[in-house]
């Protein structure tokens, strides 16, 4: 028998909405980076997963995002959110960030054999980049990995779940990478989240 030394290959997936990954993708696959890691231990970016077999309904206004990081690999890193036209994935606008989103409910490193939930606030405005009947959340998460052989490397994760968007209309199709900003005002109870004041 072989043992391989290596990271932990399952990291970080969005549990709700539920992700492309999450439905379509067996075992720890669904958790697995998008880059930074040899090619062998990558999975495909969520865009090119087939998309989920139902949309979530959600309201324009607040949402909370929740993950789920297996094996105590809720590594630091910084995570944004984008809402997105699946036909024109260029055409999005930024509906969150968060510094340090996998240690929401956890401010500790995991430890392993243990999941570590978390979770991100965003805000869906009323106006959005897509048909709101089908518009795509992709989550993305720059993960810090330390390790005695390589004292900073970055892995790169995504997810993406199919939505759909009630109270909300399409923007004309010049938006492209705009983000959801305020003056200064926060949506209440969601700390981190802001919203258009247009």
């Amino acid at each position: 028998m072989t043992l391989i030394s290596f990271a932990a290959l399952a990291h970080g997936y969005m549990l709700y909405p539920p992700s492309r990954a999450l439905e379509h993708l067996d075992g720890d696959k669904k958790a697995w980076p998008i880059a930074g890691i040899k090619a062998k231990f990558r999975r495909e970016p969520c865009l090119g997963i087939q998309q989920n077999a139902k949309f979530t309904a959600v309201d324009a206004g607040p949402l909370k995002l929740k993950f789920m990081y297996p094996d105590g690999a809720n590594h630091v890193g910084s995570c944004t959110a984008y809402l997105l036209d699946p036909l024109n994935p260029d055409n999005r606008i930024m509906v969150g960030e968060s510094g340090d989103c996998a240690r929401s409910e956890n401010a500790a490193a995991g430890t392993k054999g243990n999941d570590i939930p978390s979770h991100m606030a965003v805000y869906i405005p009323d106006k959005v980049p897509c048909d709101p009947s089908h518009c795509v959340l992709q989550w993305i998460w720059i993960a810090k990995h330390k390790s005695h052989t390589n004292p900073e490397r970055f892995e790169h994760y995504d997810s993406c779940a199919d939505l759909t968007v009630n109270g909300a209309m399409q923007t004309s199709s010049d938006i492209k990478n705009t983000s959801v900003k305020s003056s200064s005002a926060r949506v209440r109870g969601f700390a981190g989240c802001r919203r258009t004041l247009s």
